[in-house]
């Protein structure tokens, strides 16, 4: 529902978003990059609520915005804000589970983001747990690292240790680490080829599942005493035909007003 609703707004209201390098919407958390002078995005906010909620009939989506400053300009600004903005000014900004933040050499980076007083705990390797559990720890972590982290000069030759050791100093006591952790483009370079041989396999099983389809394409009508899934389901348990799996899928065609 969340992704409906999302979908609705960007659709209807694209002309906010016109001054913006880029914008999108996960869930009810947004991002946008605007090209606007300051005092124009502090009236933002309003111009856009206005037809969100006219899309929604009433008040109830409430939109808070914070700013994160271009680096060149940090001051906050003496117009009057509306309470639902906040003014960042900090070294980065933080969105869900990445953070943005300026590098040393100008450049917009983005990486894992770390909540205050956050604790990191994994499950210790002499839990009762199955032995598949126990490796999806450090491969999801690893993962989750590499695809939350930009690749940048500084960060493509150290291992994923060196870049977090918040998280690889959790891991330790859980004896789950390997003794040869990735660096971010070796795991990166992982993931593309994991990706390619299941995507392989995934064809390649369809390819086999397809060959022992048989399809039926039936025409509801009411003529039929009972509906065409009850009447296989009496044949093969009638005939013990266990080896029949049966799927079925139903598409409507506007244009005929019928249903196959």
């Amino acid at each position: 529902m969340a992704d409906l609703v999302r979908a609705c707004i960007l659709e209807n209201t694209k002309s906010h978003f016109r001054n913006t390098k880029c914008y999108g919407l996960h869930r009810d958390n947004g991002t946008a990059v605007f090209n606007n002078k300051l005092s124009d995005i502090l009236k933002w906010r309003p111009k856009f609520q206005n037809p969100v909620s006219r899309l929604a009939g009433c008040n109830c989506l409430q939109f808070t915005y914070s700013m994160w400053l271009d680096k060149s300009r940090r001051e906050m600004p003496t117009v009057h804000i509306d309470q639902k903005i906040s003014i960042k000014t900090g070294n980065f900004f933080s969105y869900l589970d990445t953070e943005l933040v300026w590098s040393d050499n100008g450049d917009l980076q983005f990486r894992l983001h770390f909540k205050p007083n956050q604790q990191l705990k994994y499950l210790n390797a002499f839990s009762i747990h199955t032995k598949a559990c126990f490796n999806a720890i450090p491969s999801g972590i690893y993962k989750r690292l590499s695809k939350l982290t930009r690749i940048m000069e500084i960060n493509k030759k150290p291992p994923l240790d060196k870049i977090y050791p918040q998280c690889f100093q959790a891991l330790q006591p859980t004896d789950l680490v390997a003794k040869k952790i990735p660096t971010l483009i070796e795991h990166l370079q992982h993931n593309k080829e994991a990706k390619a041989l299941k995507q392989a396999k995934d064809e390649s099983n369809n390819r086999q599942n397809r060959q022992r389809t048989i399809h039926f394409c039936i025409r509801c009508s009411s003529l039929w005493s009972k509906p065409v899934h009850s009447i296989i389901k009496t044949i093969k348990d009638k005939f013990n035909l266990q080896w029949l799996r049966v799927s079925m899928a139903c598409h409507r065609f506007t244009n005929l007003r019928e249903i196959f």
